[in-house]
């Protein structure tokens, strides 16, 4: 007999990612982010200088992974190559059907990543686009504006 939880890990284990509806995905995707909510939290280091920033290099995964990233710092004299992703990154504004209008966001909700192998808590909009950035595979780094 299973134990708990172990029939739905099995049943799912047997399933692939393609498979699974987005609804599914998300499940599992967040059973996996509560594995590591409460690990190691990600501290950034100081910056070696002002001419200095920061940059994700996003990990390759399945849609049900936790999103995994390296932090690298690099020196802008040295004309890095990456893309910027700049939003407001407080907001994940949900649309209220009853008024036809975006409703704003109260909850402020975050979601866990890991950075360098530790925990670090992003806002909705920049794990709706990092979540993004990943299926399509981007290479690039990125530098985010949070």
């Amino acid at each position: 007999m299973f134990k708990r939880g172990d029939f739905l890990k099995a049943k799912l284990g047997e399933v692939s990612a393609k498979s699974m509806s987005l609804g599914a995905k998300q499940f599992v995707r967040g059973r996996n982010e509560q594995k590591i909510k409460f690990q190691e939290e990600f501290i950034y280091p100081s910056l070696s200088g002002p001419r200095y920033i920061r940059l994700l290099e996003i990990h390759d995964g399945n849609d049900t992974d936790v999103i995994s990233c390296d932090v690298l710092e690099v020196e802008l004299d040295q004309k890095p190559s990456f893309q910027a992703l700049s939003y407001t990154w407080d907001l994940d504004p949900q649309f209220d059907t009853f008024k036809l209008e975006f409703a704003e966001d109260t909850k402020k909700e975050e979601r866990p990543i890991l950075c360098n192998g530790k925990t670090h808590h992003v806002t909705m909009n920049l794990y709706h686009a990092l979540t993004e950035l990943r299926r399509q595979k981007c290479h690039d780094p990125i530098w985010a504006d949070q």
